[in-house]
């Protein structure tokens, strides 16, 4: 009986790899994606060292270009405390770009399981989450080509555009699956793979179907520790959604400062690349394994180098862990007899 329920785990994880390869407008794509963990994949919740915590994300982009794009997130989540094996929580996922302010909202509710989990060192947790997705459009913003008079832009001419309204809502669906292996030399490797949008909810602003495709994500993420001085996370992660494609990776250092009797703070250093769109520099902070920092800069080499100029975006991420308080137990004195 053992062995068949040890067969049927690892088939699910192989049918989960599988998928996303298998399922082909593209979704928000961030530069510092391994701290932003609820949106990389639901099998990410609850799976951390601490008992609660919060995520904030937030990319200005395209500012030498457009009017900026501008993207956040704030995610929560934690542990069942009378069963851990249990995580939920939440995330908000914010987007405005370009001159007619498209808005995208979503609003998600994530839970995992912890399929099972060997002496803390090697653990396999599937999540899902499920939500609601908003877009609103302004399509009085945009110029459109019935407005040119024959002479120039006239804004005061009705447009023809016969959009049957200027939002949508819609619901979503995404599943993903997380495997944790920790090695004896405090090594830690860390693979994931999650499919978004299942269920390819229509964006249409028109009386047609525009299916929104499925984005399917595999990250790789490995923290070596060389000496006390030195850590190492190179990662690797995987998009793939519709004709789009990403990969994008590179390494974090860490390096670790001398304790103080109140702090314990971690210096950030990272350099990414994705492939043939930009080049990533990160520095951030990790104090006292309670609040972890990170700024990074995107350094655009694409086609698109000639109107950027090189200039990117910038993005923030913020992520603050919380520990239950323990409740000391009264220490009770026995009197003293003096009878």
């Amino acid at each position: 009986m053992i062995i068949q329920i040890g067969v049927l785990k690892i088939y699910v994880l192989i049918i989960l790899i599988i998928n996303c390869f298998h399922f082909f407008s593209q979704d928000i794509h961030w530069s510092q994606i391994n701290s932003n963990p609820l949106f990389q994949n639901p099998g990410n919740t609850g799976q951390f060292d601490a008992d609660h915590r919060f995520s904030f994300n937030i990319k200005d982009q395209w500012r030498k270009v457009t009017k900026p794009f501008t993207s956040s997130t704030i995610g929560y989540d934690t542990r069942y405390q009378y069963y851990p094996k249990i995580g939920f929580g939440g995330i908000v996922v914010s987007d405005i770009a370009g001159d007619g302010s498209f808005k995208t909202i979503e609003l998600k509710l994530l839970g995992s399981y912890e399929l099972w989990n060997v002496k803390n060192s090697n653990s396999f947790r599937i999540g899902m989450d499920i939500g609601f997705n908003y877009r609103e459009m302004n399509f009085n913003a945009y110029m459109y080509d019935n407005q040119y008079n024959g002479l120039l832009y006239d804004k005061s001419i009705q447009t023809i555009e016969n959009n049957t309204s200027n939002n949508t809502l819609n619901y979503t669906l995404s599943l993903g699956a997380l495997w944790t292996k920790s090695f004896y030399t405090n090594d830690q490797i860390k693979i994931g793979c999650s499919s978004f949008n299942l269920n390819k909810l229509n964006q249409s602003y028109y009386n047609i179907d525009l299916d929104r495709d499925v984005r399917n994500l595999l990250f790789i993420q490995y923290h070596k520790k060389i000496n006390k001085l030195l850590h190492l996370t190179p990662s690797v992660n995987i998009s793939v959604q519709g004709k789009y494609r990403e990969l994008l990776l590179g390494t974090l250092l860490s390096h670790p400062l001398k304790k103080s009797q109140f702090q314990n703070i971690t210096i950030n250093y990272g350099t990414f690349y994705r492939v043939k769109d930009a080049l990533i520099l990160l520095i951030g902070t990790n104090i006292n394994n309670k609040y972890l920092i990170n700024t990074s800069y995107d350094i655009n080499i694409s086609q698109l180098t000639k109107a950027s100029n090189g200039k990117g975006s910038i993005e923030f991420s913020f992520i603050y862990l919380i520990n239950r308080k323990t409740v000391s137990k009264p220490k009770h004195l026995q009197c003293i007899d003096y009878l």
